[in-house]
């Protein structure tokens, strides 16, 4: 198809189309490496959230980011949310995976390539997001990369938050959370919202990594860190995945409230009860692993309702009990 080109897992980067590039080449800063941090990141990190942003600085920091737009039959909104991507982070790499859609985004999408600089390419099946991220992955050249719906439950302009708290405090990923928020009506459905808490549980249980939303879209990753691992989801897994790996990595991880707005299942909504089922099998869960329900007061405490350093955990085995202690 003119204009969209087939993709596979097995291209070098460097074959993706680069229109972008072309576009801001001159405007490019280089990056100088993972920005010193102060002897208190969480301060720095809570001052960066309180100022408002420059805007010059704001269109450089999207210079160093590249927005992989896993696509599945989106046609209706593809469009709206990359005109909205563009306009919130003018000089990022944009790269859209067309998941095998069979609704007509792939001509959605060539009628704004060239328009808004979009990188495409084409899975000629569908296979899942998890399979669309790493193929966008393999084609993202800047120092960050972040995961975007191809829908209009995320606002694209709060990426620009997550990116300067990432850089201001050298976090090697930073969250978006729906749940950092009190506005109730941006947790979706009571069965996706407990879901998504149980989740939480079985993450810091098993992985003793603290997260108020695991299963967020917004996930902003240093592009190193996460090439350097092997991603094997196919589908909606992809999340737990990525949580398991920055727990098992150690990697520092910060989460902000950002906003939210849920859409139905009539309206598109494709996550079903089995893919709840994947995640966790993503999570390594296993039979023997006991559930202790007085845990649950921990996900809704005042303290997990506060942007915060997530904190990892060192099992030190003691006989048959197990102490934990902070590290």
């Amino acid at each position: 198809m003119e204009n969209l080109e087939l993709c596979g897992e097995d291209r070098e980067a460097g074959a993706a189309m680069n229109a972008v590039q072309a576009l801001d080449s001159a405007s490019l800063v280089p990056s100088d490496g993972i920005p010193s941090q102060a002897k208190n990141p969480r301060s720095s990190t809570l001052a960066v959230l309180g100022s408002k942003p420059n805007d010059g600085l704001a269109v450089e920091r999207s210079s160093r980011l590249s927005v992989i737009v896993p696509c599945y039959n989106e046609a209706p909104t593809v469009v709206e949310l990359l005109r909205r991507v563009r306009a919130a982070l003018p000089l990022s790499q944009i790269i859209v995976v067309d998941d095998g859609s069979t609704d007509g985004s792939p001509l959605e999408l060539r009628s704004v390539v060239s328009e808004l600089h979009v990188e495409t390419c084409l899975l000629p099946e569908n296979r899942g997001k998890g399979a669309a991220f790493r193929a966008g992955l393999a084609r993202a050249d800047r120092e960050f990369v972040v995961i975007q719906d191809a829908d209009l439950e995320y606002d694209p302009q709060d990426i620009d938050r997550l990116l300067s708290v990432a850089i201001g405090g050298g976090w090697d990923a930073v969250y978006g959370s729906r749940y950092l928020t009190q506005r109730r009506r941006q947790r979706g459905s009571r069965w996706n919202y407990l879901a998504v808490r149980f989740l939480a549980l079985v993450l810091f249980l098993k992985h003793r990594l603290r997260l108020s939303d695991p299963a967020t879209c917004y996930k902003l990753f240093r592009r190193d860190h996460l090439q350097a691992v092997v991603l094997r989801s196919e589908g909606f897994e992809l999340c737990q995945e990525l949580n398991r790996v920055v727990a098992e990595q150690q990697w520092r991880v910060m989460e902000l409230p950002i906003g939210y707005h849920p859409r139905s299942r009539a309206e598109g909504k494709k996550i079903r009860a089995v893919d709840f089922w994947f995640a966790l099998r993503a999570l390594f869960l296993r039979s023997s692993c006991i559930v202790s329900f007085a845990l649950l007061s921990l996900l809704f405490t005042q303290d997990w309702l506060q942007p915060h350093e997530c904190r990892y955990f060192a099992i030190r085995p003691a006989g048959r009990n197990r102490a934990s202690n902070f590290v």
